[in-house]
């Protein structure tokens, strides 16, 4: 029976599609991944281990470096593998292709005694690993990031301890040499790898809570190369990242601090300067910030974990405007079970197209957590009416429109002109729709 008129359309239309812009929000569902009562989680991280082409989870669990093997479900569940037991203050743990074997391999640090190893994948469904030593010297609380750090396509190796900045250098067989970027003690609960300057190679910010600095060490490029030490702010930062807050193609630095989450906007200058943007005044303590983009719409959201006086902390996420200089609008994710979170990771850990987040908490939770977005990406539908509305995709074809792409606003296209007599919206008029015309003027079906 015909009785989809254009009339008819534009109800539905209006029924399934809203206004003009995209304006789609995720909400986050948290799943715990690890058992209750275990111990306190230090660090998280995403990796396919078992090379299966899901993301993994990888944490640094006090005595015990763990990872829970993802089953690849359309809601998945993940399997707790035991990697290495031993001693005590697990700090960090990462993975990468050490040994060029095609496998990714793990990376700890131990901060009771400084130990960093890595541990070589021996390529099994599922892997096992074998224990390689690499350093002994990072005591206190030793935390890994990854990077290239002298432009030579390895993967190299971060560390920041009391010993100061370090960086491994790869040489891709598993060998590293070790280099010094900084003296200084550097109690950071994270330093952070990115182009800062604008030079091309990739210089490093690092946070230092016990001295009350954040830093930049600019790298100048060398076949090994060394580093001039610029203050950013004297505050107390317990971690740091970069991202492109902005949108102006130079990169900005995020701030957890004892009393502030602060974003450091680069002012695009050799050397840069930074001018401090406060997210949350008034913040009792802030644990984490990160930065993506959540809601698709090419711009960079914030994450970020932090308590106001007297109440739990909040894991929320802050809507950018795209604005320059943006303004963000604070979604709250939950304010359950985050204490002392100690890691923030932003990954599609469901393989559905959106970015989910994992967390890791310390004294009074202890969890591993993943937080599963249900974040449906909305854009222009061209109706056949000739107006355009902002839908989802299955929503546009639901109303035998034309969609637009993820995150186009109804204002950057133009929509074809109805086509009078069209009544199969196939674009033409032919004689199905002569038929359908003869239907609906006789009555007869």
């Amino acid at each position: 029976m015909w009785t989809l008129t254009l009339r008819r359309i534009a109800i539905l239309s209006a029924m399934l599609l809203t206004a003009t812009t995209a304006d789609a929000q995720p909400t986050f569902t948290p799943i715990q991944i690890n058992n209750e009562f275990v111990e306190v989680v230090r660090s998280v991280y995403a990796a396919d281990l078992d090379g299966d082409g899901d993301k993994d989870v990888l944490a640094a669990q006090w005595n015990t470096i763990t990872w829970y093997e993802n089953d690849g479900g359309l809601f998945p569940t993940f399997t707790s593998h035991e990697i290495f037991f031993g001693g005590s203050f697990l700090t960090s743990a990462t993975a990468m292709d050490v040994d060029s074997d095609g496998d990714l391999d793990v990376i700890s640090a131990r901060g009771s005694d400084g130990l960093i190893q890595w541990h070589e994948n021996d390529g099994a469904s599922p892997p096992s690993f074998t224990e390689h030593f690499l350093s002994n010297g990072a005591s206190g609380t030793p935390t890994l990031f990854l990077a290239d750090v002298d432009s030579d396509g390895s993967t190299d190796l971060l560390v920041t301890s009391n010993n100061g900045v370090q960086w491994f250098d790869n040489d891709g067989a598993g060998n590293f040499t070790v280099h010094g970027i900084s003296t200084v003690p550097e109690q950071s609960v994270y330093a952070f790898a990115s182009d800062m300057d604008g030079d091309g190679d990739i210089d490093v910010v690092s946070s230092d809570p016990n001295n009350g600095t954040i830093r930049i060490y600019e790298n100048d490029g060398a076949k090994t190369p060394s580093f001039t030490t610029r203050i950013v702010a004297s505050t107390l930062s317990r971690a740091v990242s970069a991202a492109d807050v902005d949108g102006d193609g130079d990169t900005d630095i995020l701030s957890s601090e004892t009393d502030a989450v602060q974003w450091y906007e680069n002012n695009g200058a050799t050397p840069p300067s930074f001018i401090p943007h406060d997210l949350f005044p008034g913040v009792g303590s802030a644990r984490r910030i990160i930065g993506a983009d959540l809601d698709d719409d090419g711009d960079t959201d914030l994450i970020s974990t932090h308590s106001f006086p007297s109440q739990n902390d909040s894991f929320v996420w802050l809507e950018n405007d795209g604005a320059n200089p943006p303004t963000f609008t604070n979604h709250l994710i939950t304010d359950q079970g985050m204490f002392i979170t100690t890691s923030i990771v932003a990954e599609d850990m469901d393989d559905d197209g959106d970015v989910d987040l994992l967390t890791g908490t310390g004294e009074g939770t202890r969890k591993v957590s993943w937080h599963r977005s249900d974040f449906i990406p909305e854009g222009a539908c061209c109706i056949p009416t000739g107006n355009c509305l902002i839908g989802t995709e299955l929503a546009c074809a639901a109303s035998h429109g034309t969609y637009q792409g993820d995150g186009v606003a109804c204002e950057e296209i133009s929509c074809p002109p109805a086509i009078p007599a069209d009544f199969d919206f196939d674009g033409d008029v032919d004689l199905v729709d002569f038929q359908r015309f003869q239907e609906l003027f006789t009555g007869q079906q």
